[in-house]
């Protein structure tokens, strides 16, 4: 009760910030913002662009294991689990 009613300023420059927000929050008023966890992605998303157009099928082959250890990783990371890998191959080339 005590901290609640000090001055929050006083405490600021005998303590600290935080001792001053604390104090501020016991008295009612907001300082600090709860926040709350971002859902999971539905869609996870690691692209690549070519600088050149290719002509061979081997960079291709290299890349796409290695955007789909990222995608895989990022998967990790929010604990989640798919049920579905898309991997997409586009030319340069309008119809």
């Amino acid at each position: 009760m005590d901290l609640a009613q000090a001055d929050a300023w006083t405490l600021r420059q005998k303590f600290s910030v935080v001792i001053e927000k604390a104090a501020r929050e016991l008295a009612g008023t907001p300082c600090l913002e709860l926040s709350e966890a971002d859902p999971p992605k539905q869609e996870i998303c690691c692209s690549r662009m070519f600088g050149s157009r290719l002509t061979e099928i081997e960079p291709i082959k290299e890349a796409v294991p290695t955007y789909t250890q990222r995608a895989a990783e990022k998967l990790r990371a929010q604990n989640s689990l798919c049920k579905k890998i898309r991997v997409s191959i586009r030319t340069g080339i309008l119809c």
